[in-house]
């Protein structure tokens, strides 16, 4: 019959429908020639918006295939623009619009897309027709590039699938129309009906009542008889459609199952992507991290590496002054050395000043000595003078010759007498105690300043040692906070690593579980379609054989 035949026409065409599993359970379209108008596409189940939503994956030959039949409808079409592989490769913008425009319109002739509307229309329209798979806006935001861009093909691969696909079933409607006209109860048949008990009111008026009576009852029950075997094979397609309608409420059933389990599935994947995402950007804060203190240690090692370039150059500076330890040792010996002739000198000095006085009062008693000496001599000559007055036989002249002896004892009289110049020998000490004096304040200059050198450099070496401890013990203590965070990161690491292969791994459990019952639904859909095409090939023979016999007849 006609009905059976348009439904069996829209259950062959839909493999255009692939990626979809709800069309085969959501179409139906009534074959009653009172409804045969063309059914526009917001009438079927799959264009409604409240339609099943997935995520569609696109491979590479799905890719040429949304290609493929966008080439074919834009052709068939006569669009304006060009029409090339190349151009779907990598479109521009505008292109894109152009597209968009001249397909929406074959839906919409109202619709307009731009480059200002475009994110809120092309959205929209999807949303209004159905789309079964979801396109967020950020989609939206560069359409022409990577993933972005294989999702807006698909989307308008499955439009001209669509349309298509509509254009295609209306027109073998039409077809079917033609060539199974006199095989079902219509409105043709009820003008023959007519035109039959007209010709026979006529036959008769004109002829025998009788004859035309038995021959319009004959015909009459004929076309009783063959118009309840019609109710009865249409009562049987009722049942038969009937049971068709439960099985399909069940496979909805299923599906909604499916979808909320997909949902759910998806929400899990999400948050796996999200742990993984996370996990990531922990890695790469520990990778920053770990060459952060890479850098540091490196910056320390430099650092170091100067500070040892600089005790080998003050190493090399003090070698070049000719500072080995034995010159060190050699240096302190003859400042010993020096100090001990200086304090011999000192000595020597001291007895000097304490046999000063001592000489001074030798010398002093000496000449106290040698006045009392010459008033003995004085008083003696006057004794003698006397004496010699008294012996006048001496003349006065041979006395005036003899000059009185005048003797004045000095110092310097002494010292004549003595052959010594005390007063250069005091000149002489003098000066020799302080040259002494001067090469001792030199000699305890130079120990003093070889004392603060010596200090000094003590100090330095000291102050050298101490900042080669420090930074030694700073670079140990960096090496060993480096080990304790590569040791902390890489447990973190394998934590992260190990938690994400178990949400992964319960993650394609999830999804080898969700397949398997998929894969089920599928193969029981398959089969009972199976079923059912087999019913209606046995069906049809049926109907072909019950005609032949009524030709026959």
């Amino acid at each position: 019959m006609n009905n059976q035949s348009v439904y069996n026409k829209f259950s062959s065409t839909l493999s255009v429908f692939n990626n979809n599993a709800n069309l085969n359970s959501s179409i139906y379209i009534s074959g009653d020639k009172k409804s045969k108008s063309r059914t526009s596409l917001n009438a079927l189940s799959f264009y409604k918006s409240n339609a099943s939503v997935y995520v569609k994956k696109v491979d590479k030959t799905d890719k040429k295939e949304n290609v493929k039949t966008l080439i074919r409808y834009l052709g068939w079409k006569n669009y304006s623009g060009s029409i090339s592989p190349n151009l779907f490769k990598n479109p521009s913008m505008t292109d894109l619009i152009n597209i968009w425009n001249f397909i929406f319109k074959h839906v919409d002739p109202m619709i307009e897309v731009n480059k200002d509307n475009y994110g809120e229309v092309v959205l929209s329209f999807y949303k209004d027709i159905g789309y079964p798979y979801t396109i967020s806006k950020s989609t939206l935001v560069a359409p022409t590039t990577g993933l972005q861009y294989n999702t807006h093909l698909t989307a308008l691969a499955w439009l001209c699938q669509l349309l298509i696909f509509e254009a295609e079933c209306f027109n073998d409607i039409n077809e079917e129309k033609d060539l199974n006209f006199s095989d079902d109860l219509s409105e043709d048949n009820d003008i023959k009906m007519d035109d039959f008990i007209l010709y026979s009111y006529k036959t008769h008026i004109n002829k025998e009542e009788r004859n035309a009576n038995d021959m319009l009852n004959a015909k009459l029950d004929k076309e009783i008889s063959r118009l309840e075997n019609d109710i009865n094979t249409k009562n049987d397609d009722i049942i038969e459609k009937k049971k068709k309608i439960e099985e399909v409420k069940i496979h909805i059933k299923e599906n909604d199952e499916l979808i909320k389990r997909n949902k759910v599935l998806c929400e899990e994947n999400k948050k796996i992507k999200l742990l993984y995402t996370n996990s990531l950007d922990e890695t790469k804060k520990l990778e920053k991290d770990i060459e952060m203190c890479k850098k540091n240690n490196e910056e320390e090692k430099n650092k170091t590496e100067k500070i040892l370039d600089e005790i080998n150059k003050v190493k090399e500076i003090l070698q070049k002054q000719t500072l080995n330890k034995a010159q060190f040792l050699q240096m302190n010996e003859n400042i010993d050395k020096n100090k001990e002739k200086i304090e011999h000198i000192k000595n020597e000095i001291k007895n000097l000043n304490n046999e000063h006085p001592n000489l001074s009062e030798k010398l002093n008693n000496k000449n106290n000595d040698l006045k009392k000496l010459a008033k003995n001599v004085n008083e003696k000559l006057n004794e003698i003078m006397q004496n010699v007055n008294m012996y006048k036989s001496i003349s006065i002249s041979q006395w005036t010759k003899i000059n009185n002896i005048n003797i004045n004892i000095d110092a310097f009289t002494v010292d004549n007498m003595l052959n010594i110049n005390w007063k250069d020998k005091k000149a002489d000490i003098k000066t020799y105690i302080e040259q002494d004096e001067h090469e001792l304040k030199n000699t305890l200059n130079l120990i003093d300043e070889y004392e603060k050198y010596i200090t000094t450099m003590q100090d330095q070496i000291n102050e050298l040692k101490s900042n080669i401890t420090q930074k030694e013990d700073a670079v140990k203590k960096l090496e060993d906070e480096i080990a304790k965070f590569v040791i902390m990161s890489e447990k973190k690491l394998n934590q992260i690593v190990s938690q994400n292969e178990k949400m992964l791994g319960d993650a394609k459990e999830k999804n080898n579980k969700v397949n398997q019952v998929l894969k089920e639904v599928l193969e029981s859909k398959e089969e009972k379609e199976n079923e059912n095409k087999k019913k209606k090939k046995k069906k049809t023979n049926k109907k072909k054989k019950k005609k032949k016999e009524k030709k026959d007849e």
